[in-house]
């Protein structure tokens, strides 16, 4: 399961959008992940785009309706003559809106004022020549075809597209229970441990899979004479291992054993440092409602400091709450600096069932 990330810590909540063509169809993102796609557009300011699936153009139009008149927007579909079989295997899900062609020849954006923003590309992405937009674009949309093998070649295509500091979205990520497209989620779990995709969160109440690729450093940074810690949050990464002492609950607080392995580059401030005093937090999933607690708990994690390659062994105990079924997930926090999964480590994820008192 990759990290979880509320909307507002990635982009403003209160930045205005104005959706074009906000209903949908079967294909399309949700009215909502279409808020946050256009919210990351506007607030990102994006000068080239590039949209690797293009279906009937919706996300395509709303993008370049969100990023400045001096943008571009490249978005790539298979040819509508093109017989529904790629380079690569594919879902029959993806075969079934391959052959939509009604659908996918509309084109959302046709004759509206940002046409001219956007340019249509063809080819299958297997095969399709990206040299000329290597290294060059600001946002990259993955939302092509959704096997393993596809989703693999896309997300290498989508690192390369990226130039340093730009973004990567990937659609129909879902982290929970079943799964429409498990080779996509599979292969996203599988890349979510390469280093070159560090950093991969799944945006809240979305189908959304947020990458920021790091910036170049600028040629006149000074390095810190000093070794880095948890008052900066830069190089957070913790190697987790959860033991809890019971899984099944009526009432009483959650309570077992957490090993911390520091695999970063700083230290770990202990529990009563005034600034990154590292902590275990968690958070909370309601597997009947679909809603997150995003801050659940916390508890100190230890009173010394720890080095990189050092290991803490803590005690934890955790509210229970109400009878239901839940994911529990641990993080590490450094107080006011950072969540460590914001820098690609991962948390540790324990079902709970929370049973009616006796």
């Amino acid at each position: 399961m990759l990290p979880v990330v509320s909307q507002n810590a990635i982009v403003p909540t209160d930045l205005p959008v104005a959706l074009r063509e906000a209903s949908g169809v079967a294909g399309n993102v949700s009215e909502f992940e279409l808020q946050v796609i256009s919210r990351v557009v506007k607030h990102l300011d994006p000068q080239c785009i590039f949209e690797i699936g293009t279906f009937d153009g919706r996300t395509t139009l709303n993008m370049a309706a969100h990023c400045g008149a001096k943008a571009r927007v490249l978005t790539l579909d298979l040819p509508h003559d093109n017989a529904p079989v790629g380079a690569l295997h594919a879902e029959s899900g993806d075969r079934q809106f391959i052959e939509l062609k009604a659908v996918r020849e509309r084109r959302r954006f046709l004759g509206t004022d940002v046409e001219s923003r956007i340019t249509q590309l063809f080819g299958d992405s297997a095969t399709f020549d990206f040299s000329p937009y290597r290294n060059a674009v600001d946002l990259v949309f993955v939302d092509g075809a959704h096997s393993y093998e596809y989703v693999v070649n896309d997300s290498n295509i989508a690192l390369d597209l990226a130039r340093p500091g730009a973004v990567i979205l990937w659609h129909d990520y879902v982290g929970y229970g079943p799964a429409a497209w498990p080779g996509l989620v599979q292969a996203l779990h599988e890349l979510s441990a390469d280093p070159r995709f560090r950093g991969m969160q799944h945006i809240a109440g979305t189908a959304i899979v947020f990458l920021r690729k790091p910036p170049l450093p600028k040629p006149d940074a000074q390095v810190s004479p000093r070794s880095p810690d948890s008052t900066q949050p830069e190089w957070l990464i913790a190697d987790l291992r959860i033991e809890l002492d019971d899984r099944s609950f009526s009432g009483q607080a959650i309570t077992g054993t957490i090993e911390a392995r520091n695999i970063g580059a700083a230290s770990w401030l202990p529990s009563d440092a005034a600034i990154g005093p590292v902590r275990i937090g968690t958070r909370l999933f309601d597997r009947r409602t679909g809603q997150w607690h995003m801050s659940y708990s916390r508890s100190p994690l230890t009173f010394d400091v720890i080095h990189p390659g050092q290991t803490a062994i803590s005690r934890f105990c955790v509210p229970s709450p109400l009878p239901g079924e839940y994911f529990l997930d641990f993080d590490l926090v450094a107080e006011h600096v950072a969540w460590f999964s914001r820098n690609g480590s991962r948390c540790a994820s324990v079902p709970l069932h929370i049973a009616n008192p006796v």
